[in-house]
This record gives structure tokens, C-alpha cells and sequence, in this order.
């Protein structure tokens, strides 16, 4: 059995990316900002004390172009005019020489030319994706009986 993988281990060191970023992992009720809605099931937020101007990039500054251009790789990619956001690379497009990279700490997808992907600084890599995925999938009352706030939540969300 020691040499067999137990399904029920949460924590795999063999399988760890040492060179990931980690998500935030809510464990209880957090004030969050709406940042997309792809639908009820699909929607991305970002806590309200969020570090978000902190892991920006403006120009000028001295960036290294990124070599290794492939799925899962972590990147800066320009948000706007000299400003850069961390992301992740989602798709490879060689052909065209492109990128569809997801900005991490916006939650945008955008396609980006393979000259304007940057390394990202050692000391931003320690910091967790500012948007996080949720879902409001079976919400329900168990007591049949909604709260304010719950009514209030649901005219924001609809």
C-alpha cells in the first residue's frame, strides 16, 4: 500500500508545480466585488481588500521577455497602454503567434502576441489570483426562510 496513491490525500507533493501560483481558499462569508458573469453557474469576484494595485506593472520598467511560451505558464501581459497583469496562458496559437492568455487578477481573457509576454518578478509569484471562481449552484434556504441580505444579494446578482 505505500507505494499506491490514496485518493483521499489531499495534498500531493509529486504533483505540485513549484512554479504555480496558488489560489485564495475561502473557508467562511467574505466581502467580494462582481468582477464577470458568464452565467448563474460561472462568475468570478475579487475580495474587497484585494492587492490588485500592488501586482501591477507600469512602464518603464526593466522586463524580460518570456522564452518558454506553453499552456499553464504564468506571465505579464499588458492590461492597458504600459500597464501589465499577471496571467496565465490558456492557449497556444502558433500559427498565428499569439497567446489567449486569462488575467488572473481581473478574470479577462484576451489574445496577446507572443513579443508582449514578460516574466513576472520572483516576489509576485508568492501572491494568490486576486479573482476567484465561484459557483451559486442548489442555494437554498433550510429553514424556508430568506434574509434581507439574501434578498438584497439577489437583486445585485440579477
Amino acid at each position: 500500500m505505500a507505494g499506491k496513491l490514496n485518493p483521499y490525500r489531499k495534498y500531493y507533493p509529486e504533483y505540485v508545480n513549484p512554479n504555480a501560483i496558488r489560489r485564495i481558499h475561502l473557508k467562511d462569508a467574505a466581502m467580494v466585488e462582481l468582477l464577470r458573469v458568464e452565467s448563474p453557474s460561472s462568475m468570478f469576484v475579487r475580495p474587497k481588500d484585494h492587492i490588485r494595485d500592488q501586482l501591477i506593472v507600469r512602464e518603464p520598467f526593466k522586463m524580460t521577455p518570456i522564452t518558454d511560451i506553453r499552456e499553464g505558464v504564468f506571465a505579464l501581459a499588458p492590461l492597458d497602454d504600459r500597464v501589465f497583469g499577471r496571467c496565465v496562458i490558456v492557449k497556444n496559437r502558433e500559427l498565428l503567434e499569439l497567446c489567449r492568455v486569462f488575467f488572473i487578477d481581473e478574470a479577462i481573457t484576451a489574445n496577446v502576441s507572443w513579443k508582449c509576454l514578460f516574466q513576472i518578478a520572483e516576489k509576485d509569484l508568492c501572491h494568490p489570483w486576486q479573482a476567484m471562481h465561484i459557483t451559486l449552484g442548489r442555494i437554498t434556504s433550510l429553514t424556508l426562510r430568506y434574509l434581507s441580505s439574501c434578498a438584497c444579494y439577489q437583486k445585485v446578482v440579477n
